[in-house]
This record gives structure tokens, C-alpha cells and sequence, in this order.
């Protein structure tokens, strides 16, 4: 008998250089942290990149921030910071995912 072997979907990336990857998640308020997840159903891991050459790989300013798809192509790019980073991840992730 085959038994068919399925993989933990992988989680989207949220990938920025500022030291606050959480940022990009944090929502202040009542509502704290995830909010992306919740808008859409999908995993979000973020990571602050220390690696000094990921802004010129990714076309991003250094406190810039990139989506990367559970494939690995990067869903969108924002080249600096955002005064509403979580909304505009969110946003992102809810075109991106096709919701």
C-alpha cells in the first residue's frame, strides 16, 4: 500500500534588515502581533536579514522590507519603511495569496 506523504505548508517570509522583524506584524492596541495571519490564514515567519548585502540583492532600501512566497519568489518588496508596515503587509499577503 502507498501512503502518500504530505509537507507542512511552509510559511510565508517576512524579511526586513531594521533589527525589528516583528514590526512588520505588530499591530498596536488590543490587537498584538499576527495580524497579517489572521487577515488571511496564512503562517507569516518574520526575520531581520544581517547579511549587509540583502538590500542591493532585493532591490530594497536597508530598513526595507520583502514578502517571500512559500516557493521562494519574493510576492512584493516595499524599497523603505512604511509609516503602516502592517497594513501594508497584510495587504500584500491578501493580494499575493489570491484572497
Amino acid at each position: 500500500m502507498r501512503r502518500r506523504v504530505t509537507a507542512a505548508p511552509c510559511p510565508w517570509r517576512a524579511l526586513t534588515g531594521d533589527g525589528d522583524p516583528a514590526r512588520l506584524r505588530r499591530r498596536t492596541g488590543p490587537t498584538q502581533g499576527g495580524a497579517a495571519d489572521h487577515a488571511t490564514g496564512a503562517p507569516v515567519d518574520s526575520h531581520a536579514i544581517t547579511e549587509p548585502n540583502w538590500p542591493s540583492l532585493y532591490g530594497v532600501a536597508p530598513d526595507g522590507a520583502v514578502l517571500v512566497r512559500p516557493d521562494g519568489h519574493v510576492a512584493w518588496r516595499s524599497r523603505t519603511s512604511s509609516t503602516d508596515p502592517v497594513t501594508d503587509l497584510q495587504t500584500a499577503l491578501i493580494t499575493s495569496a489570491g484572497r
